[in-house]
């Protein structure tokens, strides 16, 4: 009986965590398009209340109504044509996608990091740089 018992909590175990990295990888896919889309709007909603932006030579600690903002304009300025993830990883609670963007004639390389707590999967570091 006991030995059925550990098969069991294992199995539900095993089960929570494929579930819980099932979940943040859907993230990371709906974040990726959002910035296929250019929409600093949709893309603010995974945004920690407090998120580190790193967009060309400009860094700093935002909040997500000032990280929006940024976003906005950022789009603006150089709108996209693709968005192509070209790696994800990490641990369970916190995954990394990196993917090249293109706006007409310029590529840059963003880089995005998502922390799952308390059931939500938020992104605390976005990072655009030039290629």
């Amino acid at each position: 009986m006991k030995v059925i018992n550990k098969q069991v909590i294992f199995l539900i175990f095993s089960m929570f965590l494929f579930a819980s990295f099932t979940s943040i990888l859907q993230v990371s896919d709906k974040i990726s398009e959002t910035i296929n889309k250019g929409d600093a709007k949709a893309l603010s909603e995974y945004f920690n209340s407090n998120v580190e932006l790193v967009i060309l030579d400009k860094e700093d600690i935002y909040s997500k109504a000032q990280a929006k903002l940024i976003m906005q304009s950022f789009f603006q300025k150089h709108p996209p044509t693709s968005f192509v993830v070209q790696h994800k990883g990490g641990p369970e609670d916190a995954k990394y996608c990196i993917g090249n963007y293109t706006s007409n004639n310029e590529r840059f390389r963003i880089y995005f990091l998502i922390k799952t707590s308390d059931n939500k999967s938020l992104i605390h570091l976005f990072r655009i740089e030039e290629e």
